[in-house]
C-alpha cells in the first residue's frame, strides 16, 4: 500500500512541477541486445528507464538531472552446464544535457554526458546448484 501511495503521489506531483516548464521527464521500455562476451552468455533482454532534467532559467538549453533504469537479461541455456538464470542491472546516472533544438520545434537533438553507478546481480542455475553474485561498478 505504501508503494502504491508513493507512486500515485509522484505521478501527480511530476506533471505539476513540469507545468513550470523547467522540469522535463520521460520514461520508456527498452530492448537490449547483448554483444561481445556478454552476448555469448545472455539472450536479449528488456528494461524500464526514466530521465528527469531541470533546466536552469538563465540557461534554458542546459539541463541538469539524470537517469534511473533497470535492465534484465536471461542466461542462454544452450551454454554447456547452464540450466537457466538471469542478470539484472540497475543504472543511476547523474547527467548534464544540452539541447540543440530551436524554441518551438517539434523534433530536436541534444548532447548528453554523465557518469554514474551500476549495480548488477547475477543468478546462474546449474545441475550442481545455484550460483549468485552481485556487485557495483562506477
Amino acid at each position: 500500500m505504501k508503494k502504491t501511495l508513493l507512486i500515485v503521489t509522484l505521478l501527480t506531483l511530476i506533471p505539476v512541477a513540469c507545468a513550470q516548464a523547467q522540469l522535463s521527464y520521460d520514461a520508456g521500455v527498452t530492448f537490449g541486445q547483448p554483444t561481445g562476451d556478454f552476448g555469448d552468455c545472455c539472450k536479449a533482454g528488456f528494461g524500464i528507464a526514466g530521465d528527469v532534467f531541470y533546466s536552469l532559467p538563465s540557461l534554458p538549453n542546459l539541463g541538469v538531472g539524470g537517469r534511473l533504469a533497470w535492465n534484465r537479461f536471461s542466461l542462454d541455456d544452450s551454454v554447456p552446464g547452464v540450466d537457466g538464470g538471469n542478470e539484472s542491472i540497475i543504472e543511476i546516472l547523474p547527467s548534464v544535457r544540452y539541447s540543440l533544438t530551436p524554441a518551438g520545434a517539434q523534433f530536436g537533438f541534444f548532447g548528453q554526458a554523465g557518469v554514474g553507478l551500476y549495480r548488477w546481480s547475477y543468478t546462474e542455475e546449474t545441475s550442481f546448484g545455484d550460483f549468485d553474485d552481485s556487485g557495483s561498478d562506477f
